[in-house]
């Protein structure tokens, strides 16, 4: 039998996922031991104009401990955004009309640097920004609000970071016909799951993996709420998942949100048949409102292969060691 062989097309990567891929890539330069930013500046062609990462002043000594510490640190380090545009004042480089990738929405200082050097729009990572609490998240309201009364546009990137490890070993083409490499493909790639998820909200967010190797998938909130001490409230998604038979979803809490303001999830099993809205049951424990925004890390799913053994009733049950002993069994603790 004649085997016909397929016509192969060049694998496409968008600018969005190239130039934030280069963001995180920058970002593995600094010295700082708790943050690593990331900055890239692009011209209106999507050419480089200059990148910044967070770090030491030049010349300034890394090796003092003291200068590693909050708030003593901020007196010696240089923010990303700030150092792209210097980086390019040193060359004489205009960014006048340019856009700049970053991690997250910059901080007011790193603002008035990028409308006073002529750059008209910032696209931050939503999963990153998401994170944004305290003194960060005062900082992303101001500069959210001096950019829109000054014109300086803001995009949230929500795609893929590049796996750059393929290109070395020359895995730069796909199968025409094939399945692409997608979150919403429910296919097996070699031994990799596929599952299809759906949006049924305009503002929802994909599920996605914090980091490589992660367990669960965060989920999103795509509601404003609050949640009162005592109370208990299903938190809608916008999203609905399909996954293959013998596959469920499990619901966990976001250790974050449990340890600091203790929000525990509930009902937590979704099986692989339903194919309504993800909504998670959240109560809280704590003594404290605690509120809820739009595009907020609510809680993690697991993806588990589970089995559906084949039951039989039986008279007496196999001896074990231990038997009937129930709670306690292995000590008090």
């Amino acid at each position: 039998m004649v085997e016909k062989f397929r016509m192969e097309k060049m694998s496409t990567i968008n600018w969005d996922d190239y130039f934030m891929s280069m963001v995180y890539l920058i970002a593995s330069k600094s010295k700082d031991k708790r943050t690593h930013i990331g900055a890239v500046v692009v011209g209106p062609d999507n050419e480089i104009k200059s990148t910044g990462y967070n770090s030491f002043v030049r010349r300034l000594r890394d090796d003092i401990p003291e200068r590693q510490e909050k708030p003593e640190k901020y007196f010696w380090f240089e923010h990303a955004e700030r150092n792209a545009v210097y980086n390019a004042t040193l060359i004489g480089t205009s960014l006048k009309g340019c856009k700049m990738y970053t991690n997250g929405i910059p901080c007011m200082d790193c603002a008035r640097g990028i409308v006073q050097s002529g750059i008209n729009e910032v696209i931050v990572d939503r999963e990153w920004n998401n994170g944004n609490q305290g003194e960060d998240l005062e900082h992303s309201k101001r500069t959210l609000r001096m950019f829109e009364e000054v014109g300086v546009k803001v995009r949230y990137w929500e795609g893929k970071l590049l796996n750059i490890e393929k290109f070395r070993r020359g895995e730069v083409t796909e199968k025409a016909g094939s399945p692409v490499n997608s979150e919403n493909n429910v296919e097996k790639m070699g031994n990799k799951l596929k599952i299809k998820i759906k949006k049924l909200h305009p503002e929802a967010i994909i599920p996605q993996y914090a980091h490589p190797g992660d367990a669960g998938m965060d989920l999103f909130s795509v509601e404003d709420l609050i949640l009162h001490p005592g109370e208990r409230v299903g938190v809608k998604t916008g999203i609905s998942i399909e996954l293959p038979e013998n596959y469920v979803s499990l619901i966990w809490d976001k250790s974050g949100n449990a340890l600091k303001s203790g929000i525990k999830t509930m009902a937590g099993v979704l099986d692989s048949g339903y194919r309504g809205e993800y909504i998670i049951v959240l109560i809280n424990l704590s003594g404290k409102d605690f509120e809820i925004k739009k595009g907020q890390k609510v809680a993690q799913v697991l993806i588990q292969r589970v089995e559906n053994p084949e039951i039989e009733e039986a008279g007496e049950l196999t001896d074990s060691s231990r038997g009937e002993t129930g709670f306690g069994a292995s000590g008090a603790f």
